[in-house]
């Protein structure tokens, strides 16, 4: 590896979106631009991105995700067999709804000719003018696992065990490629998990049974990052749910904490604790591998409003109670715009958070490196 680990300073890696980039958006939903106009304008604004990430002291940078509209269905809607199509709309903090779409199974799942692998490749190649290397942000599988299959799709799948198995099947295909196209940084979003924190019962609304849930998710997260090889670093952020500034859900990591923190096998988790709805820190006593990170999403990527260095160091000592400070590191609870629409503050804004986030790792670590 030549990026210096372990990785203090991070980010989840959505990014407001410019100007620019909405504005060639529209513009290529019209037919005014083509595929190849808006892919240089995309490459133009993510090298901006890049070389300011490097430029605050990031070593390891996103793309902002800004060839998406949403953080999950460009992913989903790139493989062979999964298509948008009009659905109720998510409802989260303060009836703050999404569009009205989600994907749907229109063929057997398969990886097929995935766009995120040549996208890798060209977001990659600007990164190293920079000297930094490129993390990529991709939706856990458990957001296709779980969920029922619909009478039209029941044409091609008889049971949700069938879609487990391609979908397991196809992020087992995908990882290599991404190794070989030189992606050495992989990170799964997962607001799966979510279902254990509610207490407006998700599961039981899908009739779907607590325990059995939580091996389904277990298996599923790491039967896929066994495909990762041992210099791929491999990051699962555990989301509350981000849209324009709002979350989806609340409660305390405890009821899962032993399988979340002690059982899977990522190099980093990265756990949103920007605020009183994620409970105490007593769950990370479960994180005891010795070769594992967790990532304190301690600041808000919701609001511009920069916390306090000394309650954010507070907070940090308070956590190495349970988890030594040597194996623990720091972020944003989210990303800054999980869908295009992006959260309520300004793009400088968004800065000042990532620079703070860079002024309290030097602080509490004095940038500790091996």
């Amino acid at each position: 590896m030549t990026n210096k680990l372990p990785l203090r300073a991070d980010h989840v890696g959505s990014l407001l979106r410019t100007q620019a980039i909405k504005d060639a958006r529209i513009k290529h939903a019209s037919g005014e631009i083509t595929d190849e106009e808006l892919t240089k304008i995309e490459n133009s604004e993510i090298e901006k991105i890049i070389s300011k990430q490097a430029e605050l002291g990031f070593s390891v940078v996103t793309d902002g995700e800004f060839r998406r509209a949403w953080y999950y269905l460009d992913f989903f809607t790139a493989c062979e067999g999964i298509d948008v199509v009009e659905s109720d709309p998510l409802v989260f903090n303060n009836n703050t709804e999404t569009d009205a779409i989600n994907f749907s199974i229109t063929g057997k799942i398969k990886l097929g000719k995935h766009r995120f692998i040549d996208e890798f490749k060209a977001t990659n190649e600007i990164a190293k003018k920079y000297g930094v290397e490129v993390k990529l942000t991709i939706p856990s599988p458990n957001l296709i696992t779980y969920r029922d299959v619909t009478e039209t799709e029941r044409e091609f799948y008889n049971n949700e065990e069938e879609v487990f198995d391609d979908i397991i099947k196809m992020y087992k295909e995908l990882i290599p490629q991404l190794y070989e196209a030189g992606c050495r940084h992989l990170q799964f979003d997962d607001t799966a998990w979510n279902s254990f924190f509610t207490d407006f019962g998700l599961l039981e609304v899908k009739g779907i049974d607590r325990e059995l849930a939580l091996k389904l998710f277990k298996y599923a997260t790491n039967e896929t990052l066994s495909a990762a090889p041992d210099d791929m670093k491999t990051y699962v952020h555990i989301c509350r749910g981000n849209y324009k500034s709002e979350h989806l859900t609340e409660g305390s990591y405890g009821p899962i904490a032993e399988t979340l923190f002690g059982q899977l096998d990522y190099d980093y988790l990265m756990v949103e604790y920007d605020d009183e709805r994620s409970g105490d820190f007593e769950p990370l006593k479960y994180a005891t591998k010795e070769n594992q990170i967790i990532t304190l999403g301690l600041l808000s990527s919701k609001t511009g409003e920069l916390e306090d260095i000394d309650s954010i160091t507070n907070r940090i000592h308070e956590a190495a109670k349970y988890v030594p400070l040597d194996r623990l590191a720091l972020s944003p609870q989210c990303g800054f715009a999980s869908t295009e629409e992006g959260n309520v503050l300004t793009e400088e804004e968004q800065w000042n958070k990532l620079k703070h986030v860079i002024n309290i790792v030097d602080q509490v670590w004095d940038r500790m490196q091996p």
